[in-house]
C-alpha cells in the first residue's frame, strides 16, 4: 500500500506518531475524530451517524484505516460501522480488551487488533536492563555564595573591644584616684556600669573630677550596652530569616 492514502480516527499522541510515521513513508494521511464523525448526524443515534459518516468516506481509496481512538467502546464502534461498510479495506484498531478480538477478526479478515499496552509493556520492562550513566552533559555554573555578614560581626567586635577597653582603664583610673585595691576597682567599675547601686563604694566624698568620671564611665557604658544588645539581636533575626528562606550559608565553600 505504498503512497496509498490513510485514515486515522482518533486523537492523542498515538494518533499524531502514525500520522507522522506515515507522512515520512510517502502516505498521504486524512485525520479525523470520533466526535467529528458522530456530530455530522446530530438528529440520529451514535452508530447511525457514525455510519452515515463513513458511508460518505471514499473508503476504497484508502490502503488502511486506523482506529485509535483513547476509548475502547469508540474504537469498538467504528469497528462494527466499518465491518459493515463496503468497499473497506485493511482495518487497524487499538483495543486494550483483546478478549473481543477473535470474534471480530472473525467477521472481517481484515482486521487487525493491537494492544498499546501489550506492546509497550516490553520496550519498559527492557529500560530495566539499560545501563544508567550519570555524566553531566553540561559545564556546571559556577555557585555565587550569598554575601556574608562580615561587616555586622566587625562591628560587633569593635565595640565589644571598645568597651573593654572603657571597662580596663576605669578599673586603672579608680584604682590610683581612689586608692582601691584592684578588685575593688574592678567591682566598683562594674556596679556603675550594671548600675546596680549597692551603695558600699560611692563616689559621695570623692572630687569632681572623679565624680564627672563616674558620670562619664555610666552614660559611655549605657551607650555601649545598648548598641551591642541591639546588633547582636538583629544577627539573631536575620539569621532566622536566611534560615526560613534556604539562604543560610553552610560550611562547604560556595555553596549555599
Amino acid at each position: 500500500m505504498t503512497g496509498q492514502p490513510v485514515l486515522v480516527i482518533g486523537g492523542g499522541h498515538l494518533a499524531e506518531r502514525i500520522r507522522q510515521v506515515a507522512s515520512s513513508r510517502g502516505h498521504t494521511v486524512r485525520q479525523s475524530q470520533y466526535d467529528d464523525l458522530r456530530a455530522e448526524s446530530p438528529g440520529a443515534s451514535a452508530f447511525d451517524a457514525i455510519t452515515s459518516a463513513l458511508q460518505r468516506l471514499d473508503l476504497a481509496s484508502l490502503g488502511c484505516i486506523f482506529l485509535v481512538d483513547d476509548r475502547d467502546e469508540h474504537n469498538f464502534a467504528l469497528l462494527v460501522a466499518l465491518t459493515g461498510t463496503r468497499g473497506c479495506g485493511r482495518i487497524v484498531a487499538a483495543l486494550f480488551n483483546e478478549n473481543i478480538a477473535p470474534h471480530l477478526q472473525a467477521a472481517n479478515p481484515n482486521i487487525a487488533i493491537l494492544n498499546p499496552a501489550r506492546i509497550a509493556a516490553p520496550t519498559f520492562v527492557a529500560a530495566l536492563d539499560t545501563p544508567v550513566t550519570h555524566e553531566l552533559r553540561y559545564t556546571p555554573a559556577r555557585i555565587i555564595s550569598a554575601p556574608s555578614l562580615a561587616r555586622p560581626d566587625r562591628l560587633i567586635r569593635r565595640l565589644t573591644g571598645c568597651f573593654a577597653v572603657l571597662v580596663a582603664v576605669a578599673v586603672i583610673f579608680f584604682h590610683f584616684a581612689e586608692h582601691l585595691s584592684w578588685i575593688n576597682a574592678l567591682y566598683f567599675v562594674i556596679v556603675t556600669i550594671a548600675t546596680v547601686g549597692y551603695g558600699d563604694i560611692t563616689l559621695l566624698n570623692s572630687g569632681t573630677i572623679t565624680k564627672l568620671v563616674g558620670i562619664a564611665l555610666i552614660l559611655s557604658s549605657t551607650a555601649f550596652i545598648w548598641m551591642i544588645f541591639s546588633l547582636t539581636v538583629d544577627r539573631l533575626i536575620r539569621r532566622r530569616a536566611e534560615l526560613s528562606l534556604g539562604r543560610k550559608k553552610y560550611g562547604m565553600k560556595g555553596h549555599v
